[in-house]
């Protein structure tokens, strides 16, 4: 029996599309490809596994169920199948697991591998190049290889090369919906209004320092409105009481709110669509980083809507984002209060904050073309 756990099971259905992150640099592309696939189409379901312990949040979508997969054997393969009856699988990576390819192949599931670059396909059990690796990898219908080199390892396992589709990265982001839905009232007074930074999904601790930077940045830019995006456990009266002893007039937002020149904290309740939010500040700082205990949340999002970011130092199992988006010039990484407000002073200035989100929004919109693809041939290998 495989001793895999699973984090949030969904019931057997159809039309369930299986996606394995064989390595953690795939992991980001795995959960981007598995956001579009269910928005792309409403009766699919995702199964995504990987064999590693994560903190990363997965199950993302109602429709997506994430489990750990370590055991390479038949009866792996059978109880998974049995669970979810997956008809198409997206394998992204290396570690091939001959055994449970096997057995899919058998059931007549329509399997992809998505080569990544040189170090794809070498396995934890088996020696690259093996007869059972070399088997294993030649049982997939669909490749595509996301560098030369990959191609040439495919090639040297048996795959002829015609099979073979030679593509750049693939994306990680965040799903924009094509719907838009009318604006808010905060929306419609605000965006063109002050200028304002925002504060998104902060810490009790983060809160002083995210206040006591703003009093900093006031003595520069008195009109500066700071907005924080509150979470459901906030209560509105302990921030008010902190913004208060700070010298900071703040208030809870509410239709029909004045924001006279004298107001400098607005509170954003949760009910309030976040989406919305990043309409109303050129840049955003990312809550839950600041200090030692933060896990940081993803900045896909905040990227993928044009945000300029500003993020602390700890961010948990999102560094390998933070770091890919920190190299393409697309964050600002802060400390503490006073360069959290040097940060904020220096990419107010729109040519800064242009500079900036175009950087983070070229990042994640990269191999688009790629999971464009995936996401249409595994649609279509549903018959969806």
């Amino acid at each position: 029996m495989p001793d895999e756990q699973s984090d949030s099971p969904i019931d057997h259905k159809h039309n369930c599309i299986w996606l394995h992150a064989a390595n953690r640099e795939m992991l980001g592309a795995t959960t981007h490809l598995a956001q579009q696939l269910l928005h792309r189409h409403q009766n699919v379901t995702v199964l995504l596994t990987y064999t590693w312990n994560t903190k990363h949040q997965l199950n993302l979508h109602p429709r997506l169920s994430s489990q750990m997969v370590t055991n390479d054997s038949g009866s792996t393969a059978r109880s998974l199948l049995q669970r979810f009856n997956p008809r198409s699988l997206i394998w992204l990576g290396g570690d091939v697991m001959p055994k449970i390819i096997s057995e899919l192949h058998k059931e007549g599931c329509k399997m992809t591998l998505v080569a990544d670059a040189v170090e794809t396909l070498k396995t934890r059990r088996f020696t690259l190049f093996t007869p059972a690796i070399a088997k294993a990898v030649r049982l997939f219908s669909t490749y595509y290889a996301l560098d030369a080199k990959a191609a040439t390892l495919l090639a040297r396992l048996g795959v002829v090369a015609s099979k073979i589709k030679i593509n750049g990265p693939l994306q990680q982001g965040y799903v924009l919906s094509e719907t838009r839905e009318e604006d808010p009232p905060i929306v419609k007074q605000l965006v063109t209004g002050r200028p304002a930074w925002m504060a998104i999904n902060v810490t009790d601790r983060e809160l002083t320092a995210i206040l006591q930077a703003q009093r900093v940045v006031m003595r520069q830019a008195h009109r500066m409105l700071l907005l924080i995006t509150m979470r459901p456990s906030d209560e509105a009266d302990q921030i008010l009481a902190l913004a208060q002893g700070l010298d900071l007039n703040a208030a809870l937002w509410q239709t029909g709110l004045e924001i006279g020149q004298n107001l400098d904290v607005i509170m954003i309740p949760a009910q309030i669509d976040l989406t919305s939010c990043f309409r109303l500040a050129p840049l955003c700082f990312l809550g839950q980083s600041l200090f030692e205990t933060g896990q940081g949340q993803s900045p896909y999002q905040a990227a993928a809507l044009g945000a300029a970011i500003i993020v602390g130092p700890f961010v948990g199992a999102h560094m390998a984002d933070y770091d890919r988006l920190y190299e393409a010039g697309g964050l600002r990484r802060v400390n503490d209060p006073n360069e959290l407000a040097t940060a904020v002073l220096q990419m107010s200035a729109p040519e800064q904050a242009a500079q900036t989100s175009l950087a983070a929004w070229t990042v994640v919109s990269q191999g688009a073309e790629v999971t464009d693809a995936l996401t249409a041939l595994a649609l279509d290998q549903l018959g969806g």
